[in-house]
């Protein structure tokens, strides 16, 4: 069972490289818009029943990979993942590149966020993680069968020092 869950997941992985190269491709060819939909994200969600937000990620990933040729290769030859390249595009630029796929090689897609903050905090100055930080802010929200809502929140971390005790403290009064 273990060589085939292997097996299946270089599959889909390979999948994803090429699934995110088609839907920019798609995207720059406009053919989406021949079925009235709003946007090539809008076309992709519906057509391959998923959300909008990960079809905008893979057109995000997609449009950054063009300017990360070491990510690019390192995501089509299998020795980084989707996981991996979609956070790594997030901070990556063509200057910083290889040693930030450096640290991804060698660090599990679970704390590479944690690692790149680390790199962030001691390579960037102020400025530039503030302009990220205040372009990344986000918040999604949906409604689960049961009813709950589920959120999903991307804050600054002084705003996220300021809101999560808040929550924690209303959640665990339950």
């Amino acid at each position: 069972v273990r060589e085939r869950v292997l097996a299946i997941g270089r599959r889909w992985s390979v999948s994803l490289v090429e699934l995110v190269t088609l839907a920019l491709e798609l995207d720059e060819s406009g053919t989406w818009a021949l079925d009235g939909s709003p946007t090539c994200s809008h076309w992709i969600a519906t057509a391959l029943d998923v959300e909008v937000c990960t079809a905008r990620g893979w057109l995000r990933v997609g449009r950054a990979l063009r300017t990360l040729p070491l990510t690019a290769a390192a995501f089509a030859s299998g020795a980084v993942s989707f996981t991996t390249v979609r956070a790594l595009t997030k901070i990556a630029t063509p200057d910083n590149e290889a040693e930030l796929l450096e640290i991804a090689v060698r660090t599990p897609a679970g704390k590479l966020g944690t690692a790149l903050a680390g790199w962030s905090a001691r390579h960037e100055d102020e400025a530039t993680r503030d302009r990220r930080h205040r372009r990344d802010r986000s918040m999604r929200w949906s409604t689960t069968p049961d009813g709950m809502v589920q959120v999903s929140v991307n804050l600054t971390p002084e705003l996220a020092a300021m809101i999560l005790p808040a929550v924690d403290a209303e959640v665990m009064r339950g």
